[in-house]
């Protein structure tokens, strides 16, 4: 289906939080990490100091208002299902690859490693949940295969590419990575008896992780309802009159 407004796409997800019986999981503010003064920080342009910086996040057809406008809506359906008394869980994904700087094969990526070391959410982030009396508690954590809590805020795209190599790849012929990435989250999420996913994700991305939803299904069973979510757009006004929704 196609979305034309923020309202009509809330309402629409609200139906699908009312038939929920188990936990709801909403993956929203998705973002990329950049460089600035030697260390990663969110590309999230509302809270960039540097105005080059900002202005080209601002603009970038894939990052721009994407990652505080879904954060926004995400909150707003988490505390709607906190209304109706249902189980909800925040899930933040983490483009941590492709404008990370690189390093040697086999090296370790100290840079990466040191934005997660102490991760923090985004300034605007925290702001959305402390204005809708939510706190940190709600976002659920990355955790390895032994379920154990790798990260208590985000999911690494990098981990979670790892973990389909290391895992899945012998029984799984998907090669796009954006399908790969979305595999392990889907399992993990399969493990914590998510029984609704809402997840915003960008327009780009379309195909491959509906295909990696299907193959979730298909290959392992998973039997909760997934439901995509994919907008893009630079401009804060047009951003959510053309929503693309696949329910899966």
């Amino acid at each position: 289906m196609i979305a034309k407004s923020k309202n009509e796409l809330f309402n629409e997800l609200t139906k699908e939080i009312d038939k929920a019986d188990g936990l709801i999981t909403i993956q929203a503010g998705h973002f990329a990490l950049i460089e600035e003064k030697n260390k990663l920080v969110p590309a999230v342009f509302e809270d960039i100091k540097n105005k080059e910086k900002k202005e080209a996040i601002k603009n970038h057809p894939y990052m721009g208002y994407f990652p505080l406008e879904t954060w926004k809506l995400g909150v707003s359906l988490a505390k709607y299902a906190i209304e109706k008394s249902k189980k909800v869980k925040l899930v933040i994904l983490v483009n941590d690859w492709q404008w990370t700087p690189k390093v040697g094969f086999g090296e370790e990526n100290k840079i990466r490693n040191d934005f997660y070391k102490n991760p923090k959410l985004p300034q605007s982030f925290e702001k959305e949940l402390n204005k809708n009396n939510l706190n940190q508690k709600i976002i659920l954590p990355l955790k390895n295969k032994d379920g154990k809590i790798n990260n208590k805020l985000f999911f690494s795209e990098q981990r979670l590419r790892n973990q389909f190599s290391n895992y899945y790849s012998a029984s799984c012929d998907l090669n796009n990575q954006c399908a790969q990435e979305y595999i392990p989250l889907i399992l993990q999420l399969e493990k914590e008896n998510t029984d609704l996913f809402i997840s915003f994700i960008p327009q780009t991305c379309m195909n491959p992780i509906n295909v990696g939803s299907v193959k979730s299904k298909e290959s392992y069973n998973v039997d909760f309802k997934i439901i995509n979510i994919f907008a893009s757009g630079i401009s804060k006004d047009n951003f959510w009159k053309k929503i693309s929704v696949s329910k899966i």
